[in-house]
């Protein structure tokens, strides 16, 4: 059985919050002026299997959410990501983004992403992305006329995709 974890946000949240173990999440944010950052970094091998179930709710107007949840499949292993945003009646002026991206190392990984968007009021900004690739032969090709073996250039493109970068702020 999954944990389900509920977080609760009044203000601007001073760090992202970063969730690095599968299960059920639900931001809430409940007061004017909340803000948010969600992510989720994972790599599976071998037969791992995780889902992450994620819910932003925006239960007052004028919140902010941006969440960015990427994963790397390898071998036999399963990753699922739901994730959704929902917006409250008579909740104006929220700005909220839902990116999911899966990035396959092998023919027999398996991966699902479902991005919902549940959007109940106006004058919102509500968009969401989901890609599932295979790493790019022509970067593959690239790294490799550059010296590295084609086992290093995947790597350095693993690395590359689950990099910890500066998400672009939500103010």
């Amino acid at each position: 059985m999954m944990k389900h974890q509920t977080i609760k946000l009044s203000q601007p949240a001073k760090k992202p919050i970063v969730l690095d173990t599968p299960g059920r999440y639900t931001i809430e944010l409940i007061e004017p002026g909340a803000t948010t950052v969600v992510k989720v970094r994972t790599k599976l091998v071998n037969k791992q299997k995780a889902d992450y179930h994620i819910v932003i709710k925006h239960l007052a107007p004028a919140t902010k959410s941006r969440a960015v949840l990427k994963g790397v499949v390898n071998d036999q292993a399963q990753l699922g990501f739901f994730g959704k945003i929902i917006i409250a009646p008579n909740c104006q002026r929220v700005s909220a983004f839902l990116e999911e991206r899966i990035l396959l190392l092998s023919d027999e990984a398996k991966a699902e992403v479902v991005p919902d968007l549940e959007i109940l009021s106006h004058d919102v900004i509500c968009s969401h992305a989901a890609t599932m690739s295979y790493p790019d032969e022509a970067e593959i090709f690239y790294l490799m006329s550059r010296g590295l073996s084609r086992q290093q250039a995947i790597k350095l493109i693993v690395q590359g995709f689950l990099a910890k970068e500066d998400l672009p702020s939500v103010a």
